[in-house]
């Protein structure tokens, strides 16, 4: 949820990556896993790419989809992201302590953005019957 400045995306010595809730190039932007479930999407997932000064627009190098199911709440959603984020982040590191290659993926097509929500969109998220927790 952070902007990274040109600077500090080229401290590493050899690339900065990030781990995104959702498979790029849709859903870039913030809360992901609250518009999937807003838009009643059946199918989200995760996705760890290479941090560019473009937001959410580096090429990707590992990603997991899951299912959305039909009780799912914002919470749950974001418990399985967070777990499937930490995983391929982990083995992302381990490829990379062991100077193994990615089959690296360009993000293709223009793909969706979401803003914040706003008191609006989680009203309308309410009235649907749709739950935060």
């Amino acid at each position: 949820m952070h902007i990274l400045k040109k600077n500090v995306i080229k401290l590493p010595k050899f690339y900065t990556i990030g781990c995104h809730p959702s498979i790029l190039p849709n859903y870039r932007g913030l809360e992901v896993f609250f518009w999937a479930l807003a838009n009643g999407e059946r199918e989200s997932g995760v996705s760890v790419f290479y941090i560019t000064e473009k937001i959410d627009a580096g090429k990707v190098i590992m990603q997991e989809k899951f299912t959305i199911d039909h009780d799912e709440t914002v919470k749950s959603i974001y418990k399985k992201l967070t777990k499937i984020c930490a995983k391929l982040m982990s083995q992302t590191l381990h490829k990379i302590s062991k100077r193994e290659s990615f089959n690296e993926h360009p993000q293709i097509g223009k793909g969706s953005y979401y803003p914040m929500p706003t008191r609006k969109a989680y009203k309308k998220f309410k009235q649907s019957g749709k739950r935060w927790k």
